[in-house]
């Protein structure tokens, strides 16, 4: 029984990891309910493209038709519901400004500014207890000077420039410029 088991499971792990990587066509599952049915792109597609476009995939089962870029990206499927003329990124960086995680990640995490590393920062002025996570923005006003672990650049967290060129620690330069002018 347990042979069987681990036979069912690893026939479905080599089925997403085709449906992941396979080369000739475009390709993801139904997101309907008990559907998981494997879909496929119109010839010629790219994931890129398919995200772009908000390509409308049609299926057998009752949800009828979804966007195949937002399968790709992980987004959360509403039956019968068209996004465009938004884009599936669109969608997907609404969700995550909506939802209670999003509103978290929307203000306390951005990327290394350096292209080459893009490492994920986290910043929070709570010390010890977090009291933000139900608002939009932390109220200890924390220190803007940045120091990405993986790549050892020093940054700003407002405009994300190179930390050499500021001098205040609780407000980046270019807002204190706009202040005076």
């Amino acid at each position: 029984f347990l042979f069987l088991k681990k036979k069912r499971l690893y026939r479905k792990m080599r089925e997403e990891d085709f449906v992941r990587n396979f080369k000739k066509r475009v390709l993801g599952y139904c997101p309907g309910p008990d559907c998981g049915r494997i879909c496929a792109a119109p010839p010629g597609a790219t994931s890129q493209s398919v995200i772009d476009t908000c390509l409308q995939v049609v299926c057998s089962c009752p949800l009828k038709s979804f966007c195949m870029g937002c399968v790709k990206l992980g987004n959360e499927i509403q039956k019968g519901v068209s996004h465009a003329p938004a884009t599936c990124q669109n969608v997907s960086d609404w969700q995550k400004k909506t939802t209670e995680e999003g509103r978290y990640f929307t203000f306390r995490v951005k990327h290394c500014p350096m292209k080459t590393c893009r490492a994920t920062i986290v910043k929070c002025g709570c010390q010890g207890k977090i009291i933000c996570n139900s608002l939009d923005h932390c109220p200890n006003q924390a220190c803007n000077h940045m120091h990405c672990k993986n790549c050892g650049t020093h940054f700003c967290w407002i405009c994300g420039n190179v930390w050499a060129d500021h001098n205040n620690y609780y407000q980046c330069n270019k807002e204190l410029s706009k202040d005076l002018t």
